[in-house]
């Protein structure tokens, strides 16, 4: 028994002290590594403060911008992001700062700017947003590489700038709606709500669109195509579930039964109707659990010899 205990304590140590060094690279290891590169590099910038690194001075700067009066003039920078505005008169247009253990470069230079948001080499990957954003929308904000090519040459006429001036009141009211529903709770996405279940419908749907297109394309589906439909298949099988077994039930036993061999079709309606629909080897779904069913039994035919 004592054996057995020095094992688990010799685990469980292991366990902790592994999990107590990921925790001090991420808060203390990784961010002075990353710092000592850039700073290699000839970029400017604040020293990493642990664990907060510069939100604190983000939001007591924001604080003080909006508790003073604004004189009326275009000149809103220090007012609407005063920690930046500070940052970039400091350091310069390419400049470090911290967000917790992440570092953020700011970068005001139009030329970089310019390469950056052309991406022709992937170097620049998107940061992650809301979860569920991949369930409401998908485009170029999230497509990466020859994706994000293919739809930004697309999409590219729109961006004429006597376009743009034309479609600038519906941007002002569509962010004027979006702010108030832009708030995120950690977990929310996995209740069991109906906007969530119809935002998971719309998302396996549009998988399964895309895995047609891929698998089968403009040909004639076949069997072997449709063997790799994944996504597709699963849809089908989620149609037939337990609901549809308990409501043909309740329809055949409403009705008058007759006296005849082939009672399946009143004792077992549902599996009945799907050996008609599918065949003698098939299955049918009482959940997420398949139930295959092989029917040997024949239709009743009908005795020639009575009128």
């Amino acid at each position: 028994m004592a054996g057995i205990l020095s094992v688990f304590l010799a685990v469980f140590a292991i366990l902790v002290i592994s999990r107590a060094l990921k925790v001090l690279n991420w808060v203390w290891l990784k961010p002075k590594k990353i710092e000592k590169f850039l700073r290699e590099q000839g970029i400017k910038g604040y020293s990493y403060k642990f664990l907060y690194g510069n939100t604190k001075d983000l939001a007591s700067l924001s604080n003080e911008a909006r508790s003073k009066s604004m004189d009326l003039s275009h000149h809103i920078a220090p007012r609407v992001m005063p920690f930046f505005y500070q940052t970039v008169q400091k350091f310069g247009k390419f400049s470090l700062i911290w967000f917790g253990p992440i570092p953020r470069l700011l970068v005001m230079d139009p030329e970089m700017i310019r390469d950056i948001l052309s991406n022709k080499f992937g170097h620049f990957e998107k940061t992650r947003t809301n979860p569920l954003g991949k369930f409401l929308v998908t485009g170029l904000i999230s497509y990466e590489g020859e994706k994000w090519v293919k739809h930004r040459r697309i999409i590219n006429p729109a961006f004429h700038l006597e376009k743009l001036k034309m479609m600038l009141p519906a941007f002002n009211t569509c962010c004027n709606e979006m702010s108030l529903q832009s708030i995120y709770i950690p977990g929310f996405r996995f209740l069991p709500t109906k906007r969530n279940k119809r935002m998971m419908e719309i998302y396996k749907e549009e998988k399964a669109r895309e895995e047609v297109l891929q698998v089968i394309g403009r040909k004639t589906p076949d069997f072997d195509g449709l063997s790799h439909l994944k996504n597709l298949t699963m849809i089908l099988y989620e149609v037939l579930s337990t609901k549809e077994v308990a409501k043909a039930t309740r329809e055949a036993r409403s009705k008058p039964m007759e006296l005849s061999h082939q009672i399946v079709s009143r004792v077992l309606p549902y599996v009945n109707a799907t050996v008609e629909k599918f065949g003698k080897v098939s299955f049918i779904w009482f959940g997420p659990t398949p139930r295959p069913q092989v029917s040997s039994y024949e239709k009743e035919q009908k005795d020639e010899r009575n009128p």
